[in-house]
């Protein structure tokens, strides 16, 4: 008959052998998400073929503030025109990647509200929100 001492030592071996294998079981589930991770992020490149997964920035963006209309140059541009009313307001022949140009709206076209603005082949339209300025009536 197995002494006390002699169960408990085989009770032990037990639960080592079972945390040794939920370790190694654990480490197999981490290896194989890694993977995973790996080859999907290889497939998204290889299926775009460009590193931000088919993302292209827009040549420039244009914004309203105020009384202007700001451009901002995503890449180098060349004539850059601002339209109201089939008219040019404002144009500029280069502007350079990460610079800003502004074109800033007189009094003929402070009440428009629709803007388009041109550049290389492509055009946005800017819609500028005057501010209701509220003037409260004394009494």
């Amino acid at each position: 008959m197995p002494s006390k001492n002699q169960t408990k030592g085989a009770s032990q071996s037990k639960k080592l052998d079972l945390t040794k294998f939920s370790a190694f079981l654990l480490a197999v589930g981490v290896f194989l998400i890694g993977v995973a991770a790996i080859g999907f992020y290889v497939e998204m490149k290889r299926v775009t073929g460009h590193e931000n997964y088919g993302y292209k920035p827009e040549p420039f963006w244009a914004r309203c503030e105020g009384n202007a209309v700001i451009v901002s140059a995503n890449s180098n541009l060349s004539n850059v025109k601002t339209e109201a009313s089939g008219k040019v307001i404002c144009s500029f022949e280069n502007v350079l990647k990460g610079n800003d140009v502004v074109c800033y709206l007189n009094g003929s076209f402070a009440n428009t509200t629709v803007f388009l603005v041109r550049a290389d082949g492509k055009q946005k339209a800017v819609v500028c929100y005057q501010r209701e300025v509220r003037v409260p009536v004394a009494e």
